[in-house]
C-alpha cells in the first residue's frame, strides 16, 4: 500500500491562490458578458430609435413636397421668405399667369 503524502502549507496556499484566481477570472468573464449583453440591448434600442427618426424624416419630406406643390400650384414658381411671410414670384411665372 502506498503512503499518503500531505502537501505543505505553502503548497496548499499556492493551490488555493490558483483556485481563487480561476474563480475571479470566471467572475470577470461573466461580468464582461453581462456588459456585452447590455451594450447589445442599447444598440438594438438605438437602431429602433434611428429607424423611427428616419421614418419621421421621410414623412416630413413628403409633407414638404406636398406643401411646395400646393403653393406652387397656387402662386407659381418663386421664393418664399418665412421670416416675413412673403412670396416673390419668378418673372417667368408671373408672365405665364398674366397671359391666362
Amino acid at each position: 500500500m502506498s503512503e499518503v503524502i500531505k502537501f505543505t502549507e505553502e503548497e496548499l496556499q499556492s493551490i488555493a491562490k490558483l483556485q481563487s484566481g480561476y474563480q475571479q477570472g470566471i467572475y470577470a468573464l461573466g461580468q464582461v458578458d453581462l456588459e456585452k449583453i447590455d451594450l447589445e440591448q442599447q444598440l438594438e434600442q438605438n437602431s429602433e430609435k434611428k429607424k423611427q427618426v428616419l421614418e419621421n424624416w421621410k414623412k416630413l419630406q413628403e409633407e414638404e413636397s406636398n406643401i411646395l406643390n400646393t403653393l406652387s400650384q397656387k402662386y407659381g414658381d418663386g421664393v418664399l421668405n418665412l421670416k416675413d411671410g412673403t412670396f416673390k414670384p419668378n418673372p417667368k411665372s408671373t408672365e405665364g399667369q398674366q397671359s391666362q
